[in-house]
């Protein structure tokens, strides 16, 4: 579940799943409800602006995109975008418009996907785990 708004021009696209939105409550805007794949879509666009909690500006931000994160100022930024170069994160009116202001003419190069994932195909992380919590169950279970 995420909220998202990508923009292309000066067009606002709004791909929610969470909070569902009417475009004929938003007259002023063009609005355009997008229920498509992150993947099918975010091509097509060259900022994302995204709410803190969701892990779909990854996708966004390792496509090259400029990601713009919203937070609230009583809330915690848990952005998993946190620390990341390029990425801003805003909270306020103004803060919104100077990120929109410093888009890159060209999208940014990709990141290096292994910062995020680290992808061991034998997972010995989660072997080891579940190994010593099979273990622990078995001494504590009586069959």
């Amino acid at each position: 579940h995420f909220r998202m708004t990508f923009m292309k021009s000066q067009n606002i696209f709004r791909c929610l799943h969470l909070y569902p939105v009417q475009p004929s409550d938003y007259p002023s805007l063009y609005l355009k409800v997008e229920t498509k794949p992150l993947e099918n879509i975010l091509g097509d666009f060259d900022i994302v602006c995204s709410a803190n909690l969701t892990s779909a500006s990854v996708d966004a931000y390792l496509s090259g995109l400029k990601i713009i994160v919203m937070l609230c100022p009583t809330d915690l930024n848990f952005s998993p975008l946190r620390g990341c170069p390029g990425v801003s994160f805003v909270g306020t009116p103004v803060e919104i418009s100077e990120a929109f202001q410093t888009v890159p003419s060209e999208k940014t190069n990709k990141p290096d996907r292994s910062e995020f994932f680290f992808l061991d195909p034998k997972f010995p992380r989660w072997r080891r785990l579940l190994s010593s919590v099979s273990s622990t169950c078995n001494e504590h279970v009586k069959w």
